[in-house]
Parts: C-alpha cells; structure tokens; sequence
C-alpha cells in the first residue's frame, strides 16, 4: 500500500511530535508499505525532518502565503500529488481534510481549541480564526473516512458536534515516550538544567493562553515563600530574545514576560528556550516535579513525556488529565493559583510519596506502548482503503 501523509501546515507543538514520531514508527511496522509525508521545507517549521526509513519519503511543499498557501495546496496539491503516487489511503495530521474524491482519508484531529467555544477573552484575530478553523474541522469529520481523536473526552466532543461521524469516530492515543537519548543533548543547554537549584519544577509548553502560564506564575510566587530556591524551568525563550515561532502567540508570552516581573520572579525563573526531544528527556529525568495546567488539551503530549521520564506529575483536574494519568498524578483546580501551591508545597518535602509516584508515572506511561498505536493507524488505514475498493468496485463491477 502506498500512503499519502498530510502535514504540510505543522511547525511547531504537539503536532511536530506526532510527525516526528508516529510517522517512522509507521514505517517501520508496515516494511511493505510506501509512505510519503508532505512537510514543510526545514525554513519554515521548527523541528527537524523524521528518521528516515528505507520506505519513508519526505517531500517539502513551500507556504510563503501562509494560510492561502496552505489552502491551495489542501484543495489542489495534494489531490494531486497523492494521485500521482498512486496513494490507497492518506493519513491527514493537520487538523484538516479537503475534498478528494479518489483517495480515502484518515484524519487525526488534535487542535482541541478550533472544537471547543472559543473565550471570549482572548483577542479578536485569534477568535476569528479559531472560528474559521472550527468550520473547516466539522467539514473535514463529516467528509473523512474516519476520524481519529486521542482521548474519550475529545471524541465525544466531536460526535456531539458532528453527530453523523459517531460511527466513524476512532479513538487512538498519541506516541509521546520516544523521548531519544539524554547523551544527544546540546551542552549549552545540558549545562543549563544543571545549573539550576532545586527544587526544580518544570513545565513543557509553547506561549499561549489555554497554556495557562500564568496561574503557575502565581503559585510559583506563593511555593517561593516556603521553598526560596525553588526554580520554575519554562521551555520560552528569555524576554527580549526574538523568537519566529511565537507568531500568532506573542501576546500571551508577553503576559507571561510581565507577570514574571510583577511578581518579582526573575529568579526563581529559567528560560530554557525550546528544546529538542532528548533535552525534554533530560530536563524531565532531572526535575523533582512536572506541572501541567493546561486548560484544554487534545491528548496532553508532555504528560506522557513526563511519566515515560518518571517524573512525578501534578496536573490539572481536567477530563484529558485524568484519562492520561489515572492516579499517577495528583489534581489542582487549573484556575486556583493558591490551590496549586499547597499540592507543591505538601508533595515536595513527602520524599516517600515523591518515590510513589515516580514509580506510578513510570508504569501509567507504558499504557501509551508505540507498537498497539501504530497497529490501530495501520488497521485504519488498511480499512479506509478496503472500503474505498470496495465502493469502487460496485460502481464499475
């Protein structure tokens, strides 16, 4: 089988992971398969290009237009491309699936805010285009040969928006433990997790508002009074420091930035700027607790990075936290602040339950195994194509 794989439009985030990740491993479980991702070229994305595999190959498809870019290709190019090769199924990671008449698609959607209403606090642009993308979504479920949702919460949120899909809604979690090898660290920046006191409280994430940044800030300002070498280990670049990639989120880091200084955090904070796999390994092998208050999540990568590290995990009491975690972790309200600082500040000096639960995260993590995952994108793969011959094949018997 020959499959065209969408992620053209993916520069960042959870998405780049899935990329990097899912795909190889792909490959490797379907040796006979054909793979062919569309990506965008290294200049306009910020994560390197998939391992490469003998059945595995990557094409770059430019968007200086941005979203005009991305749409012209959506509803032309890769059409096209994907007959040309004669593709029997295609696997689309961008959130998206356009019109394709002769090509089955799976579609993987994992941008939790374009399905969820949007707040109304949040700038118009962003509303605006969370709008739009939230349109395209319904459209791309209702047209796909299936639909795939990392959680239980995510996919009942899709079936209670596009209620005709339920049947052909599949729920599949998301390969986050292939964390790479700590030794494949940049020095600068192994040099600088070392560096820092303990305890060390880390939190993966890019700016944006839904991260939810800023009630950690403030419950880092309230943990500081009882523990005042804590460190807050934030995968941002430092304030000042120019960053392409937080196009579109710039407001919400400089929230962050302001509220740093507000509180009079600036040193109970490290800027670690943006990491690659092994050093979120090596920073969450080397942190005494990892944070997570995220206030929506399609599956919640990092937490599964964390627990594959063992490292103990404090999360928000949300629905795709308590999916992902079980009782491995412990729960705050993701909008108290105070709240989130008595479970720091009660769990860090508890070295036995500490113990617990780095053992507990270490387990829950293997609930998350690459090879079940990639047989249930394969199997719907080989599905999608089954039922697209099939069609076909009363069609013109």
């Amino acid at each position: 089988m020959v499959i065209a794989v969408d992620a053209v439009g993916i520069r960042i985030g959870g998405a780049a992971t899935i990329v990097r990740e899912l795909i190889p491993e792909l490959a490797r479980l379907r040796p006979r398969w054909t793979f062919h991702l569309f990506l965008l070229p290294p200049g306009e994305r910020y994560f390197a290009d998939p391992q490469p595999e003998g059945n595995l190959r990557v094409e770059y498809v430019p968007c200086q237009f941005g979203q005009v870019s991305r749409l012209a290709w959506g509803l032309r190019g890769f059409s096209q491309r994907a007959k040309a090769i004669n593709a029997h199924a295609a696997l689309c990671l961008s959130n998206v699936a356009f019109p394709h008449r002769d090509v089955p698609q799976v579609l993987l959607v994992h941008q939790t805010n374009a399905v969820l209403p949007t707040e109304a606090s949040l700038p118009f642009s962003t509303r605006l285009k969370m709008g739009l993308l939230r349109a395209l979504i319904r459209s791309s479920v209702r047209r796909s040969a299936f639909t795939v949702a990392q959680t239980q919460g995510m996919a009942r949120v899709l079936s209670k928006r596009v209620p005709s899909a339920l049947p052909r809604i599949r729920v599949i979690p998301t390969i986050g433990q292939c964390l790479g090898d700590a030794k494949e660290c940049r020095q600068s920046k192994r040099a600088l997790i070392d560096s820092q006191p303990h305890p060390r409280i880390s939190y993966v994430s890019h700016p944006s508002h839904h991260k939810n940044h800023l009630i950690l800030l403030k419950a880092m300002a309230e943990v500081r009074r009882f523990f005042p070498s804590a460190r807050l280990l934030l995968t941002l670049e430092p304030p000042g420091v120019p960053c392409a990639a937080y196009r579109g989120v710039r407001s919400a880091a400089s929230e962050i930035y302001k509220t740093v200084d507000e509180l009079g955090l600036a040193e109970n904070v490290a800027w670690l700027g943006m990491l690659e796999r092994s050093e979120v390994f090596y920073l969450l092998h080397h942190s005494d607790l990892f944070v997570f208050p995220s206030l929506s999540e399609s599956f919640g990568i990092p937490l599964v990075e964390a627990m594959a590290a063992g490292c103990p995990v404090v999360a928000a009491d949300l629905p795709y936290a308590r999916e992902l975690c079980g009782s491995a972790a412990k729960y705050f309200n993701p909008r108290d602040a105070s709240q989130l600082a008595r479970v720091v500040t009660e769990l860090l000096p508890d070295h036995a339950e500490v113990l617990r639960m780095r053992q507990a995260s270490f387990d829950r993590s293997k609930v998350f195994s690459s090879e079940v995952i990639c047989t249930q994108f394969c199997e719907l793969l080989e599905l999608a194509a089954s039922r697209a011959h099939q069609a076909i094949e009363v069609q013109h018997p």
